[in-house]
């Protein structure tokens, strides 16, 4: 890795994200290179876990709604991004999963929770963009203006739905449009 950032434009505000299975992460660019952004202010950590718990009127996202999933297991959710761009078949259900997968139709599927005994049916985009706007207003908040562009790390086994899928919980999230 150089040891100054060649050809770094201040204006073009781009950051990195991994957008994982398990945790994600962001890092911006800075003079100095890269810089990862604090996501979870429960742990002061720069990664993320993947988990996004619907218990209040806005969606917790991290190790907060991993440690309250004793409490509101049934309106938490994580692995969403093993289910998008799938099918209720193409899902592989754990059992251990607290909250239900069903078929939405023939070509996705819908996360059903349970929230003070009201059914929230959400779609792993929906649940995924709440995820992505988090990372969103914590890039926001870190350099201090609106986020202009970004890249959102694809596996390279993901199909073409499952890349439609990711860029469409981007836009949801009010990401900048993707190509």
């Amino acid at each position: 890795m150089p040891s100054k950032t060649v050809g770094y434009y201040q204006s073009s505000n781009a950051v990195g994200i991994d957008f994982g299975t398990t945790e994600c992460c962001v890092a911006v660019i800075r003079n100095a290179g890269p810089d990862c952004v604090t996501l979870d202010l429960v742990t002061n950590q720069r990664t993320m876990p993947s988990y996004v718990a619907y218990d209040e009127k806005e969606p917790k996202c991290g190790q907060i709604a991993v440690d309250r999933i004793r409490y509101f297991g049934k309106c938490t959710v994580y692995d969403t991004k093993r289910m998008l761009g799938k099918t209720f078949d193409e899902i592989a259900i754990d059992s251990s999963w607290p909250f239900t997968v069903t078929e939405f139709n023939e070509t996705s599927c819908q996360i059903m929770l349970e929230k003070e005994e009201r059914i929230i049916m959400l779609s792993p985009e929906e649940i995924s963009s709440s995820l992505l706007k988090h990372i969103k207003q914590k890039v926001d908040e870190y350099q201090n203006k609106d986020l202009k562009e970004a890249v959102i790390a694809i596996p390279s086994e993901f199909t073409e739905k499952q890349k439609t899928a990711l860029l469409t919980a981007a836009m949801l999230a009010g990401y900048p449009d993707g190509k």
